[in-house]
């Protein structure tokens, strides 16, 4: 892999916050995609504005990082008017990973009604470390990837989904991310809408949402761990379907109605801390085995079973 492309010395993006630079970011891809194993797209101190989708082709075998200067510093956004995921990252091809990683970089929309920053299809194996989305509408969709990992990421004033999965998204690891004030009534802050197969969400933060997490057509083996929940304005987290195999230890949740954990099926609810929950029952089809929980302030505590 070569030296870092710098996107501005080399292809004369301005990072301005005024000029469109869409095109000399998409110059910058292409020239790292020609490279033998592909290269890293380096983004100085600056915002950068698009108003033309950036395409990220997968390319097997050829490896891109976008990477900035800090979250804080080195941001993406979106021209007024410009609602369309500023990144596509994928193609039809269903197979292998995309080799893209976005690193140190944030993404600052203008709007959380309509926009959006990333979509990936079929790109498995796609990194965001240490990525801010603040203020779109969703910022990132999936549809048919796999493996896809969220590190130290921070997902702030979203005013639907962060996290939305069209399909099962298989592996998906969410890890020491924040999310504060997302989604709306009916969606929730992380949300797959076909059956989610080890799914590991784990140290997070999550504050002032609808629902957390939500696996619309269930799945098996979801590890929700270490997490920070509350202020749900309905559950935490739900299966609407059988979800076989969870485990859901040591989360610190608060919620002042009642906590229902449904579909459960052979999981694990162990070792969490509930704050003022005036209840938690386990219903639907839930086989849970419950040890260790307790409640702090008011309310009751699950018994074990």
């Amino acid at each position: 892999m070569v030296g870092p492309l710098n996107v501005q010395t080399l292809y004369g993006a301005y990072g301005d916050g005024i000029h469109d630079d869409s095109l000399a970011i998409q110059n910058a891809i292409t020239a790292a995609l020609a490279q033998p194993l592909g290269g890293q797209v380096y983004f100085p101190t600056g915002t950068y504005m698009i108003g033309t989708q950036v395409q990220i082709p997968k390319t097997i075998g050829k490896f891109i990082d976008i990477v900035g200067d800090g979250a804080g510093f080195s941001v993406f956004s979106n021209v007024a008017g410009f609602s369309q995921p500023l990144f596509y990252v994928g193609s039809t091809l269903t197979t292998g990973g995309s080799g893209v990683t976005f690193r140190d970089i944030g993404f600052n929309g203008t709007d959380s009604t309509a926009s959006h920053a990333v979509t990936l299809v079929n790109a498995n194996i796609t990194v965001f470390d240490r990525v801010n989305f603040l203020t779109w509408f969703v910022p990132v969709q999936m549809n048919g990837c796999y493996g896809v990992r969220f590190t130290d990421c921070m997902f702030v004033t979203i005013g639907c989904y962060a996290i939305y999965s069209y399909t099962c998204a298989n592996h998906t690891v969410i890890d020491k991310c924040s999310f504060f004030n997302t989604g709306i009534a009916g969606a929730a802050t992380i949300q797959f809408a076909q059956p989610a197969y080890n799914i590991v969400i784990r140290d997070c933060d999550f504050e002032t949402g609808w629902c957390f997490v939500l696996l619309a057509q269930g799945g098996s083996s979801l590890i929700l761990s270490g997490n920070y929940m509350e202020y749900a304005s309905n559950i935490p987290f739900y299966s609407a379907e059988p979800l076989y195999g969870a485990s859901i230890t040591g989360n610190w949740i608060s919620l002042s109605s009642t906590l229902y954990l449904y579909n459960i099926i052979d999981g694990y609810y162990t070792c969490n801390t509930s704050y003022n929950q005036s209840t938690i029952v386990a219903s639907g089809t839930s086989t849970l085995s419950a040890k260790g929980n307790v409640t702090t302030g008011t309310g009751t505590a699950l018994p074990d079973m």
